[in-house]
């Protein structure tokens, strides 16, 4: 680890547990290039907070920001609370059998509710229930925005951004989407209601660790989501771990998890750090809060060239895909090809002419993520990945 990281790490762990660390912070250390690192990682009510119980000399302008993050972060807590609270409240009135996901379940257990920023909400709910679902979002005030392969996505204003989950994983994981289906063998009726469902524990843990790897293979994972793994067993010391070793092995991700928990330990318990636990920490620092996109289209490509055998099918493949969607997937936009799929070549020619008028913006970006591809691009990534002990198994497939 540099002296940056170390620094920002003090600060969160000073953040979550008060006194929890002596680092010595520089008088001279770079207040604005942790603000920007804070605001990358959605994670500046932690550092206000780490700063604040540390007591460090900093930049008032850099301070004040801070601290407008946290009163702002408080403010769109309350918003989403409420907002679930009225959802949560509606599916138990309209017996809507759900299941609360991710940040809902995590923010929590952090000490305040702020320092725990979260984008959206997250919730899985039954796809045969989603024809009852749709008029009870709208009779609340909620905008219904796009389908995609596992989710609904629907919109409230400045109040709350919904997803609600077809199915725990994205099927473009077919590894991890083997072990969790749709997610519903895991969840079981809370006591006293029964609509509202949970998963053990453990359960929790294993989709938030996978979830985590999910990210950091396709595209990198942020600050903010490793701190969530710790948080999270810091409030369940008692989960058996040898379930989770189970379940982690069945999806191939035991290695990792090895890997992940020492980097834990290097960040939050004081142990000495080593060439893996450097290579997940420099990854994690330089991907923002969900990664740097333009690796989405390396992590397809790398999925696509196991599947045809050849890097350059791979290529051509993903052109196809990017001017020539599925069915399936074109349906997803344009809802009466489900009814009339004959028009689907008209309306691919529709798409292109609409993508080059409009969004010039949208076909430079596809253009500067094919640039990138290259075999030694590929190889470099999966050695990476494989370095860390990630990879994917592409034998194993929904039924």
């Amino acid at each position: 680890m540099n002296c940056f990281q170390t620094i920002v790490i003090a600060l969160l762990k000073n953040a979550l547990l008060p006194g929890g660390d002596q680092t010595t912070i520089p008088d001279d250390f770079d207040g604005q290039a942790v603000l920007e690192l804070g605001r990358e990682h959605q994670i500046l009510p932690l550092l206000y907070y780490g700063v604040e119980n540390l007591r460090i000399k900093i930049s008032e302008g850099v301070l004040t920001q801070m601290k407008q993050s946290v009163l702002i972060n408080a403010v769109i807590d309350e918003k989403q609370r409420y907002e679930v609270a009225e959802i949560t409240r509606a599916f138990d009135i309209n017996r809507i059998d759900y299941v609360l996901l991710k940040g809902i379940v995590v923010k929590p257990l952090y000490p305040h509710a702020e320092m725990r920023p979260m984008g959206d909400a997250d919730i899985l709910i039954r796809k045969s229930q989603y024809g009852r679902i749709r008029p009870v979002m709208q009779m609340l005030g909620f905008h219904e925005l796009k389908e995609t392969d596992h989710e609904y996505i629907w919109n409230k204003g400045d109040a709350l951004h919904l997803e609600l989950h077809k199915q725990l994983i994205s099927s473009q994981n077919e590894d991890f989407c083997a072990y969790f289906g749709d997610g519903w063998k895991l969840a079981k009726p809370q006591q006293g209601n029964p609509y509202c469902y949970v998963m053990d524990d453990e359960d929790v843990y294993v989709y938030m660790f996978t979830h985590f790897a999910k990210h950091y293979r396709a595209s990198g994972i942020g600050i903010r989501h490793l701190v969530d793994l710790w948080v999270y067993l810091c409030a369940k010391p008692k989960m058996n771990q040898e379930r989770i070793h189970h379940a982690l092995q069945e999806l191939g991700l035991d290695v990792f998890y090895a890997n992940v928990i020492r980097v834990i330990e290097v960040w939050f318990d004081g142990k000495t750090p080593d060439e893996v636990t450097d290579c997940i920490t420099n990854k994690i620092f330089c991907s923002g809060s969900f990664g740097v996109q333009a690796m989405e289209v390396v992590f397809s490509a790398i999925r696509q060239s196991e599947s045809v055998k050849s890097f350059k099918n791979a290529r051509r493949k993903r052109l196809r895909q990017v001017l020539f969607p599925t069915w399936g997937k074109m349906c997803l936009k344009y809802k009466y090809l489900e009814k009339i799929p004959i028009l689907l070549p008209v309306m691919w020619v529709f798409r292109i002419i609409t993508a080059f008028t409009f969004r010039h913006g949208a076909v430079k970006m596809e253009r500067e993520k094919l640039k990138i591809l290259s075999v030694e691009v590929l190889d470099d990534y999966q050695n990476e990945l494989k370095f860390v002990g990630l990879g994917f198994a592409f034998e194993k497939r929904l039924k």
